[in-house]
């Protein structure tokens, strides 16, 4: 976590198997599982965070980095 003149961020990054770049637009929304879909779950836990975000007057960013796993972004 960092803080901003405008905020603050906080940057997570995890070393899973990742989001296919196609899908990156697709997670946050409801129910979405993807085609790599292994755990369980219902789906809903980016859609809550990006909608939360949103609504706090942020953002929710993913990226795939170069390496395995997934980079997320969340700045209010």
């Amino acid at each position: 976590m960092r803080f901003e003149s405008d905020g603050v961020a906080v940057k997570i990054d995890d070393s899973g198997p990742g989001i296919p770049e196609d899908e990156l637009t697709k997670v946050c929304e409801r129910f979405y599982r993807g085609r790599n879909k292994t755990a369980m779950g219902s789906s809903l836990g980016l859609a809550i965070a990006d909608l939360a975000s949103k609504r706090l007057g942020g953002s929710l960013s993913l990226k795939q980095p170069p390496r395995r796993g997934l980079s997320a972004n969340l700045r209010l």
